[in-house]
């Protein structure tokens, strides 16, 4: 079991309490640099979390009043990592499951479904928090897994020519959302030629 001491709320509750008003900018760098802080102690013992999320970052707040007159208070926040069901040790001759974390949050690779992905996913997901923490709502709020990779290239542009392509056992295990939105991408090539079967049988 793990015990875990008690918080005022998580990362989510304190986005929707602001109600529109921004977060003070040391206080998301703050939140920011302690979550990463975690993730790396996380990380430097050969785990991976999986399941980075704003709900399952606990905070607890705390008011430091004035040192004198005319001072003004400062807000501490103390930020911790939860929920450790998804977390998995970096022996990848063990199985990866496709389906972790929650869609707004996956790395580009969760969502194509690639089976060998590792601690990067955490510090997407990161990212994506430190962003929302900012603008007060959702990065990528895809509806479903072919709208989530669509919002992503729409800020971040699509993956370049460099970028290693999937292997045929990769494709096939996509499902056939994916596999047709490769076929999509692959049909907007202007010559014949650059066109390929998804699969070279």
């Amino acid at each position: 079991f793990l015990v875990f001491e008690c918080m005022d709320c998580d990362l989510n509750e304190l986005v929707n309490s602001r109600k529109g008003r921004k977060l003070p900018e040391t206080v998301i760098l703050d939140i920011t640099y302690q979550v990463l802080n975690g993730l790396a102690f996380i990380h430097e013992n050969d785990l991976f979390h999986r399941d980075i999320k704003p709900e399952n970052v606990l905070i607890r707040r705390r008011i430091t009043p004035a040192s004198g007159p005319g001072g003004s208070s400062t807000i501490v926040v103390e930020a911790k990592i939860a929920d450790f069901g998804l977390v998995h040790d970096m022996d990848f001759s063990r199985p990866l499951t496709d389906y972790i974390s929650t869609r707004w949050y996956r790395a580009p690779e969760v969502l194509l479904n690639c089976n060998n992905y590792s601690t990067p996913i955490d510090v997407w997901a990161v990212g994506t928090i430190v962003a929302e923490l900012a603008m007060l709502r959702p990065l990528f709020p895809g509806s479903n897994q072919i709208d989530q990779l669509r919002r992503i290239f729409e800020v971040l542009g699509t993956p370049k020519i460099s970028v290693p392509a999937a292997t045929d056992k990769d494709s096939k295990s996509t499902g056939p959302e994916l596999i047709g939105y490769r076929l999509m991408v692959r049909g907007r090539c202007a010559c014949p030629q650059a066109r390929h079967c998804v699969y070279s049988e």
